[in-house]
């Protein structure tokens, strides 16, 4: 039963995703974002030449073109666990699958904790299915009340001297986000932002001690 609820609701968000396909929608960080150079539509009429080391300094002046607008840009420098079924229109429909799987595209990577709202109008309705349906849970946080903040725990270690008891707190290493073993499988560790690995996945990028 579990698997089919869970197909289920892939099914709704491919659904979605392949509903608003066709809109086009650029992501906040693209707003001041231009080329500032002239003639880059014509040098980059091939944009595969976007990603040819060679180019690499007039992409710097042709970043709209190009399509790297947001490259540089911290909150959207996580992977998608979804891949190419996420979307911005998906952020909008769909906040709370977006927050668990759609971070880089819907620039959620430096987020400090879920999307405390629901995703449709209808969630007041669905209320009493919040203890039985997975798909309610995912899209009706608010309503479900399933917005309570996770608080990492910290560990205390406790040692005895000749003279008196002491009690020394060991500086806490773990994952922010829960979602850390798949980022690591896409590629996440391999971000250059060493800070940024550092604070949503410490323990799966390897740096506690």
């Amino acid at each position: 039963l579990d698997k089919i609820q869970h197909n289920s609701s892939m099914f709704l968000i491919a659904f979605f995703a392949l509903f608003v396909h066709g809109i086009a929608v650029d992501p906040p960080c693209t707003k001041q974002c231009v080329d500032t150079r002239q003639g880059c539509d014509q040098i980059f009429s091939d944009r595969s030449l976007c990603d040819d080391p060679e180019f690499a300094a007039i992409v710097q002046e042709c970043l709209s073109t190009c399509d790297e607008c947001c490259t540089n840009d911290p909150k959207y420098a996580c992977p998608d666990l979804l891949g190419d079924t996420c979307t911005l229109q998906l952020c909008d429909l769909l906040p709370a699958t977006a927050f668990d799987n759609c971070k880089g595209t819907c620039g959620l990577c430096q987020a400090a904790g879920p999307v405390c709202k629901d995703s449709t109008n209808t969630c007041s309705t669905m209320e009493a299915q919040c203890a039985t349906d997975p798909q309610v849970q995912a899209n009706c946080k608010k309503t479900c009340k399933q917005c309570t903040a996770v608080v990492p725990k910290t560990t205390v270690k406790t040692t005895t001297t000749t003279k008196k008891p002491t009690t020394t707190t060991k500086t806490p290493c773990y994952d922010a986000d829960e979602a850390c073993p798949s980022w690591v499988k896409n590629g996440f560790c391999s971000n250059p932002d060493a800070a940024l690995k550092k604070k949503y996945c410490a323990k799966s990028c390897g740096y506690c001690k």
